[in-house]
């Protein structure tokens, strides 16, 4: 699987929730195949969070944003991550989240200053340490929200189209078919 499609699979959800990119339905129909990578680049550039930690996790590990490996390191953890020292996520924070839209400079500078030391740039520690850059959703003390940007665990246990049930640890839960 390309890096543009495993961002865009797991970009969908949140997406679609609202919490990240842009509202349109392209991501959807790159997913099924409607679209080209070409076409999908330059929406998978507007993800305000995503995109720039990306960009971070791939300059450090000279490779391009959209590798599957860089991609992966993001959403799911490996290797790459490595390489990131707790000083250039900083940088990130108060450098290309503080924009118009985005976070002030005195809210970028005291979330930055709040970052432990060998803090990763994982989409875990964006939900759960620096939460929504965009006021678009507010994490303070909502553990049921934040579990739901978290990337968690599930299994297959059968697929039965429209809905596949998953079974889930600690419970159960249902994936929803795209719309």
């Amino acid at each position: 699987m390309s890096g543009p499609k495993l961002a865009a699979l797991y970009g969908l959800i949140p997406n679609q929730l609202g919490f990240c990119g842009p509202r349109q339905e392209k991501l959807k129909n790159f997913i099924a195949g409607k679209l080209t990578t070409a076409q999908i680049i330059p929406i998978l550039k507007q993800f305000e969070a995503a995109y720039p930690y990306y960009q971070l996790i791939a300059r450090a590990n000279h490779a391009k944003p959209l590798d599957k490996k860089v991609v992966e390191a993001y959403w799911l953890g490996n290797e790459l991550l490595e390489k990131i020292v707790t000083g250039d996520l900083r940088e990130l924070i108060t450098g290309r989240f503080c924009q118009p839209g985005l976070l002030s400079e005195r809210e970028a500078r005291t979330r930055a200053k709040l970052i432990p030391a060998d803090s990763k740039p994982h989409h875990s520690f964006h939900v759960l340490v620096l939460g929504s850059i965009t006021g678009s959703v507010d994490f303070t003390g909502n553990t049921k929200l934040k579990d739901i940007c978290r990337v968690g665990w599930g299994k297959v246990e059968k697929i039965n189209a429209p809905h596949p049930p998953l079974k889930l640890r600690g419970g159960e839960g249902e994936l929803s078919a795209l719309r």
